[in-house]
């Protein structure tokens, strides 16, 4: 018939109905222009929905987080974060029982010590041999207490200096790690 329809298009929908244990697809043609724009807006609006809350799913997904439980009730941060804006960038993994957080440092300090400080994520006491941790991202490590210390790794290898006197070197890993005993 083609011109029989005098401008009004057709809309063709495709519906997934359930019905007595089986599906079925069913092809709907609407004639009707005011219904067909209706259709259109409705469609649209639905796929810009999904795709917002697709995406909003992927960015939840892609940062990755701890659970919230024993001694990271306290932590500061329970996810990975980046802080500043220098030049180099070091990554600092803080690693608590079995679980842990990445930070990404961009500084301009020369010291692994002096970056973590800037954005007070160790505190600690200065002794004379330097700055000795005890609290890591809000994570108190007290060894007077319940024998509990911040071990720290270079590379995976214990450090056989402390933070604040150990140069950073960008491509290197550091580590700080809850342990006792």
């Amino acid at each position: 018939m083609g011109r029989g329809h005098f401008g009004y298009g057709r809309v063709s929908l495709l519906c997934f109905v359930p019905h007595g244990g089986h599906f079925y697809f069913i092809l709907l043609q609407i004639k009707n222009e005011r219904i067909q724009k209706i259709m259109k807006k409705t469609i649209k609006s639905i796929v810009s929905i999904a795709l917002l809350l697709i995406m909003l799913l992927t960015l939840v997904a892609c940062q990755k987080g701890v659970d919230v439980k024993g001694l990271w009730e306290k932590a500061t941060y329970t996810k990975d974060t980046t802080f500043g804006n220098g030049k180099t960038t070091v990554m600092v993994e803080v690693k608590v029982e079995d679980q842990s957080v990445t930070f990404t440092i961009k500084t301009d300090k020369t010291t692994l010590g002096e970056a973590l400080m800037e954005h007070d994520l160790i505190a600690g006491d200065q002794g004379q041999f330097g700055i000795y941790i005890k609290s890591v991202n809000g994570i108190t490590a007290d060894y007077d207490v319940d024998q509990s210390y911040w071990a720290f790794y270079i590379n995976g290898e214990y450090a056989m200096t402390g933070v604040d006197t150990t140069q950073i070197t960008e491509g290197d890993t550091y580590q700080l790690a809850y342990a006792k005993g």
